[in-house]
Parts: C-alpha cells; sequence; structure tokens
C-alpha cells in the first residue's frame, strides 16, 4: 500500500509541476505578444525569437502533460 503512496505522490508532483511550467510559459507568452505587435521596431525580432521558443517549450510541455498517466486514485 505504501508503495502505491509514493507513486500517487510522484505522479501527483509531477502533474503539480508541468502544470505549474504551462501556467508560467503560458503567462509569459501572453505577456510577449503585445511587445512584438507594438514593441520598438529594432527589438521586434529578438522578442519573435523569444516567443518562438516559448512556444516551443509551451507546447513540449503540454504533449508531455498529455503522455503522463491519469492521477491514480486507490
Amino acid at each position: 500500500m505504501h508503495a502505491y503512496a509514493s507513486a500517487d505522490a510522484a505522479v501527483q508532483s509531477s502533474r503539480q509541476s508541468l502544470d505549474g511550467m504551462i501556467a508560467i510559459l503560458a503567462h509569459e507568452r501572453d505577456e510577449l505578444i503585445p511587445l512584438v505587435v507594438e514593441g520598438p521596431p529594432h527589438l521586434r525580432s529578438l522578442r519573435l525569437r523569444q516567443l518562438k521558443s516559448i512556444e516551443r517549450q509551451l507546447v513540449s510541455a503540454q504533449v508531455e502533460q498529455a503522455k503522463s498517466p491519469p492521477e491514480l486514485h486507490h
């Protein structure tokens, strides 16, 4: 029974970590979009690269979240 509790805790911790990472990345993306669109033209290229990087990380985290097993209930 203890092994199941440990596995449950590990899965829960992993899901919370992914949820937190996704929330942070989504927030960063949302903050960066107006800077790309409305910001100074000389910084647009840099901010667009940052935005693309954040998008890749966000998609990767979402894929990882989708692959992780659902929460276990015993």
